[in-house]
């Protein structure tokens, strides 16, 4: 991770790097089902669910840190919290 994050990969940019205008809809991945319904008509099929968490549990706090700091706009702007 630490390597995606000094290159500066484009996996890991915050999604605000895409973000440079306002939009009229932002779906969130934690409520696709709700969300997808205001772009579609049609069903989104539900393949492979599991239960993963919260992201904080996966990483150390190090990591945590690190990903706020990262992130940080991405937090604020989406109204996400860091702990």
């Amino acid at each position: 991770l630490l390597k995606f994050f000094d290159s500066g990969h484009i996996v890991v940019l915050p999604m605000s790097f895409y973000l440079d205008a306002e939009v009229d809809f932002l779906g969130r991945y934690e409520r696709i089902d709700e969300d997808w319904k205001h772009i579609s008509d049609v069903p989104l099929p539900h393949v492979n669910k599991g239960e993963r968490g919260p992201w904080q549990q996966h990483l150390n706090e190090e990591m945590q840190d690190m990903a706020a700091r990262y992130y940080a706009e991405d937090f604020a702007r989406f109204g996400y919290e860091l702990r």
